[in-house]
């Protein structure tokens, strides 16, 4: 009996273990003490590395990224400069595309081989860096591992990633 119970205790743990969560949150610099003492921030054009990507995922992925840090970063109290060299700090997202190998989530009476533990998944990273325009100092840098796979890219996923990397971005102080 006490095997039995232990069993069911296990096998749930064992199971969410196994889920594919994969969402590394990285904060790096001196965020609070400097970043948000700059007013201006300009956006540059999102980049798309690794694997190669169509120009359509491209497309939507530069549009998306442009339109959600404009607006993100207008309502944390930060202004918009016309021109990058304007610009206080400057703001990119960096997409990677990379395969991945996944562990199975198999049922309980699965007695597949060892060979079929993992398949491979295309997954989308993503990076957003804050710069200071004078210095190209990193004032700020999150990044996301294997946020989404490819075949769910959609604006929504593409959305919800930046919303959770621009999480911790620092709030603008007025003086």
């Amino acid at each position: 009996m006490k095997f039995f119970t232990l069993c069911l205790l296990l096998v749930p743990i064992f199971m969410a273990g196994c889920r594919h969560q994969d969402h590394s949150h990285l904060s790096l610099g001196a965020d609070d003490r400097t970043i948000n003492h700059f007013t201006y921030f300009s956006v540059l054009d999102a980049s798309c590395t690794g694997s190669t990507w169509r120009d359509s995922d491209r497309a939507a992925i530069e549009s998306a990224s442009a339109r959600y840090l404009h607006r993100t970063l207008r309502n944390l109290g930060y202004l918009g400069a016309g021109d990058p060299m304007e610009s206080d700090f400057l703001v990119t997202a960096e997409w990677s595309k990379r395969l991945v190998l996944r562990p199975h989530s198999r049922g309980l009476f699965d007695r597949s081989t060892d060979r079929d533990k993992f398949f491979p998944e295309v997954c989308v990273s993503l990076q957003v860096h804050a710069k200071s325009y004078a210095s190209g100092e990193v004032l700020w840098y999150a990044e996301l591992r294997n946020a989404f796979t490819i075949l769910d890219l959609s604006q929504v996923r593409i959305e919800k990633a930046l919303e959770d990397a621009l999480l911790n971005f620092p709030v603008k102080h007025n003086r």
